[in-house]
């Protein structure tokens, strides 16, 4: 049975791969692959603001009790935070239960790796032949975790130094942040609390309303609150933090090519070299091309882009979604 996509695996809450019994199999299989592999560092365990994501969250843990694995629990985190906490921390891999910008009553799970990038397509095979096991015994305890599990930072860890470097730049517009009610919606508003020309909308999560008419899938929505509430821009996340869109009040909607483009800009480096995926609009390739830089294509799927950015040591990539 084929369960991992090309970026976990998601569905509804309670069917397919989101049954008790398959969370189940996959967090024996998670604990089996930890302890087939030699690994000695905790594994790392996130989720968005749907309600199932706590259940998930339980049962994998329970597992992991049960077979003698340390973990460590953020709570509510973006997804470019656990990344960037296992990049910068010591675990063995990385769990992020969410399912993106799909409603709350979809879940799924993510996997990374110790470095802060997608788990590798041979341990996601592993894993998933793991999953194929039948298993007769089940977890029959009361979870009790002992308060060094949960980390308590975690966020403030994950943003503070990326917001640090912009303290010396000054700004005078105003600019409107769509949490989608998901997983940016407290922890970034504590850290920009400073910020008197930043303000927020859908940072309420109540564990059915993350990406509910709201966020990265609704430019058009975000736009007109930024004209309505005289804001100079905006940018809105998806519920897992990993997709934004941004918006001008002058403009519009920014096209994710000229985006590019103007972060290509702003970074000055020496590195020219810039990936995106196949349908990316052929205007940016020329006008990377007429700025000194080279655009280079893979096919769709951000794995994809992320492989070939670490692979030629490109400057960035991106997905024009």
């Amino acid at each position: 049975m084929k369960i991992f996509g090309s970026d976990g695996f998601r569905c509804t809450f309670g069917t397919k791969f989101l049954t008790v019994e398959m969370i189940m199999k996959f967090s024996h299989a998670i604990g089996d692959h930890y302890l087939n592999q030699g690994m000695q560092d905790p594994i790392l365990i996130s989720r968005d603001t749907r309600d199932s994501g706590k259940i998930i969250e339980n049962l994998l843990s329970s597992v992991l009790i049960f077979k003698g694995i340390d973990f460590k629990l953020t709570g509510i985190m973006p997804t470019p935070g656990i990344s960037k906490l296992l990049e910068i921390g010591n675990y063995s891999l990385g769990i992020m239960i969410t399912a993106s910008h799909n409603p709350y009553q979809d879940n799924g799970i993510k996997l990374l790796g110790h470095n802060g990038f997608k788990l590798d397509l041979d341990s996601e095979k592993k894993i998933e032949s793991l999953m194929q096991i039948e298993r007769d015994h089940e977890i029959k305890q009361e979870l009790v975790f002992s308060s060094d599990r949960y980390l308590e930072s975690s966020f403030l860890d994950y943003a503070k130094p990326i917001i640090d470097d912009f303290k010396t730049k000054n700004f005078d517009s105003k600019i409107l942040i769509d949490c989608a009610n998901g997983a940016f919606s407290k922890g970034i508003e504590n850290l920009l609390a400073k910020h008197k020309n930043i303000s927020y909308v859908d940072n309420a999560p109540n564990g059915q309303n993350i990406n509910l008419n709201c966020g990265a899938l609704e430019a058009n929505r975000l736009l007109d609150l930024v004209r309505r509430s005289d804001q100079d821009f905006g940018v809105a996340f998806d519920g897992d933090g990993d997709r934004a869109i941004f918006v001008s009040k002058e403009y519009g909607v920014i096209e994710i090519e000229k985006l590019a483009y103007l972060f290509f800009k702003m970074l000055d480096n020496n590195n020219k070299k810039v990936i995106s995926t196949e349908i990316c609009n052929l205007a940016l390739r020329h006008n990377l091309e007429n700025i000194g830089a080279t655009l280079s294509e893979t096919e769709v799927g951000d794995r994809f882009v992320v492989d070939s950015v670490n692979y030629t040591k490109a400057l960035f990539g991106f997905e024009p979604s």
